[in-house]
């Protein structure tokens, strides 16, 4: 069993996706009833599916280069 925090393991989780690198995906780390919250969409989104459309979305948009240990990762 990992002794990382929870959150750590999800970021962790998170750029392993951004690298393309995270079996099964988004899927993988979003309950089927998670709630997406940003100050940028003003109302709470319900659901896996629509969670997934703004989580790509913020990923394309964002782009640049992303440092994670010594791997840089470009989107």
């Amino acid at each position: 069993m990992s002794s990382a925090a929870p959150i750590d393991i999800c970021i962790s989780n998170w750029h392993r996706h951004l690298r393309g690198e995270l079996p099964g995906g988004l899927d993988s780390i979003l309950h089927e009833d998670c709630t997406f919250l940003s100050p940028i969409v003003f109302t709470p989104q319900q659901g896996r599916e629509v969670t997934k459309l703004h989580l790509t979305a913020a990923g394309g948009t964002l782009g640049g280069t992303l440092t994670v240990g010594a791997v840089a990762v470009v989107s």
